[in-house]
């Protein structure tokens, strides 16, 4: 596995409702905002820009989308 991987063992059931749990969202939450400031980290290492700038680029590039 690669440094930067996730493993998934199982993927739950979400319900048809679309329901969670608090707690299921809130691990979820973290994982995705930890995945984030990875590469945010990695992209500054790699392009040498400032977090706050490549932030800005990510924010119109996904509100262009």
């Amino acid at each position: 596995m690669t440094t930067h991987a996730t493993a998934m063992l199982h993927q739950p059931k979400v319900p048809s409702t679309g329901e969670r749990q608090a707690t299921e969202l809130n691990i979820k939450w973290r994982e995705v905002f930890a995945q984030k400031k990875e590469l945010l980290s990695i992209l500054k290492q790699t392009t040498g820009h400032e977090i706050s700038k490549l932030e800005k680029v990510r924010n119109v590039i996904l509100c262009d989308q």
